[in-house]
């Protein structure tokens, strides 16, 4: 496989890119030249059978050097520090965090201070949550994606104490990358094969609700970004292969990766999940991870007999 791409290119269209090539691999040798990335894609006779599980294996292998140069874990979040004046909350970038935001955007950037009076955050908090929640996304201008790559974000109040961050780990094992409980595993579209044994990196993990199995109760949708697992909000449900082909209708399958490969399950979307609604169903360490301004994706899995249409 052979990847070029512009220097400011980011992990995540990249991630994207490969991942919807995926469906473009079928044993020939494969040029794709969409925009600022172009990826070539070839198999030797030997592999052809396997050209499609090859490409994933070499997909997330690219995505994990990509993802260790990243280290977002390594980074320091930005410092958003809250004020109370008159009756108005005021949030502004610290220094330091305001340098780091106009250095990613690469576009002329001008800080500012964002002012809510109390009237109306308490009309707004009713329908979007807390305003704080919103505020690093409003003061930078980039998407929880980009800012998730800074290392998220810090309220603080004038004296320096912590009033919210995100993500949230301090409830885990500092570092893990892994929801306690969550079960990881494959998707596998409408037409892809499922192979006879375990295909290398996973490609998705589901949370269940707190003491209940995955095919017994709705489940949280996770995705990687970064070496984190994260509850999938609407807002990245067209990001994603799976939840794109799950919203249109397709049979997605999820499959996790563990000793009776392959038991199968069928997914189905349910209802979002309100944010507040996360850390009662699922735990405080999902609702850490989890988007506090969107609802989270909700899946419902029905496990399947394993037959020649299942299979493929």
């Amino acid at each position: 496989m052979e990847l070029a791409a512009a220097d400011q290119t980011t992990y995540e269209m990249i991630a994207l890119t490969l991942e919807s090539a995926e469906s473009r691999i079928d044993g020939h040798d494969v040029v794709i030249i969409p925009g600022p990335i172009s990826l070539k894609f070839a198999t030797t006779i030997g592999l052809k059978p396997n050209a499609q599980q090859e490409y994933r294996m070499l997909r997330w292998r690219l995505l994990e050097v990509f993802g260790r140069q990243l280290q977002w874990r390594a980074g320091h979040p930005l410092v958003i520090t809250e004020r109370h004046i008159d009756a108005e909350r005021v949030f502004e970038l610290d220094p330091r965090s305001a340098e780091r935001t106009r250095s990613l955007r690469q576009e002329e950037w001008t800080q500012h201070t964002l002012r809510v009076s109390d009237d109306i955050a308490s009309e707004f908090e009713l329908i979007h949550g807390s305003v704080r929640s919103h505020a690093a996304e409003l003061l930078t201008g980039l998407s929880a994606d980009e800012i998730l790559k800074l290392g998220g974000y810090q309220v603080v109040d004038v004296t320096g104490r912590e009033l919210q961050r995100w993500p949230a780990l301090s409830t885990t094992a500092d570092g893990q990358e892994e929801l306690p409980g969550q079960v990881t595993g494959y998707w596998f579209g409408p037409r892809e094969e499922i192979p006879p044994i375990v295909p290398g990196a996973p490609t998705g993990a589901v949370l269940p609700a707190l003491g209940k199995m995955i095919d017994t109760e709705p489940c949280l949708d996770l995705i990687r970004v970064n070496y984190l697992w994260l509850p999938l909000s609407i807002a990245g449900a067209y990001t994603y292969a799976h939840s794109i082909g799950l919203q249109a209708g397709e049979k997605w399958r999820f499959v996790p990766s563990g000793e009776n490969w392959p038991t199968i399950f069928l997914g189905e979307l349910l209802q979002p999940l309100a944010p507040d609604k996360i850390r009662p169903v699922y735990g405080t360490d999902a609702d850490a991870r989890a988007r506090h301004d969107r609802s989270a994706i909700q899946i419902c899995l029905r496990r399947q007999e394993l037959g020649p249409e299942d299979s493929r």
